[in-house]
């Protein structure tokens, strides 16, 4: 049973994480309503668990990487490469005469290839960074992490991703082009 005191608390962590949920839903699916839809099942799952759980953002990210999974397996796809927002190959305004679909496609593999990072928490770190540009101490807050600890995981994020790279034969940027 919900009390008061806990409807608040609630009320306060729905309103500082929503943005941040509704956000990385939004870049990775590119789709509003489909955000909409998995931040309303995260939130409300949330809700029932509100009073057993210890740490909101940690929480939160394992909800949402759930959510959506579990939201496109009943829409009828079985894996998450299906649902990339961001599929160039069935996407002819994508190829491009001079081969960047090919590079696109080698970069678009190495950030969503979930072998490069060591979880769902450090994939969410890395696109916290990298792609919503927050910086290192922003992630950290935001993560419940210290500044260091966020350093290392991207560290460790970006190496695999830069060896990944190499096993697709790309040193350099230039070898890109």
């Amino acid at each position: 049973m919900f009390l008061l005191r806990d409807k608040k608390e609630f009320r306060k962590v729905y309103e500082e994480f929503y943005p941040f949920i509704f956000g990385i839903l939004y870049y990775r699916l590119r789709n509003k309503e489909d955000a909409e839809d998995i931040s309303q099942e995260v939130f409300v799952r949330f809700f029932k668990n509100f009073n057993k759980i210890e740490n909101f953002r940690a929480w939160l990210v394992t909800a949402m990487n759930y959510e959506i999974t579990n939201y496109y397996r009943k829409k009828g796809n079985t894996s998450y490469d299906n649902i990339d927002p961001l599929n160039f190959e069935t996407n002819s305004s994508y190829v491009y005469e001079d081969g960047c679909r090919e590079t696109i496609l080698i970069i678009r593999d190495a950030i969503h290839n979930m072998n490069n990072f060591s979880g769902g928490d450090e994939k969410t770190l890395f696109d916290l960074i990298a792609i919503q540009k927050y910086s290192l101490r922003q992630a950290a807050r935001f993560l419940g992490l210290s500044k260091a600890q966020v350093e290392y995981k991207y560290r460790k994020a970006l190496r695999r991703i830069t060896d990944y790279l190499k096993e697709q034969g790309i040193y350099k940027a230039g070898d890109l082009l």
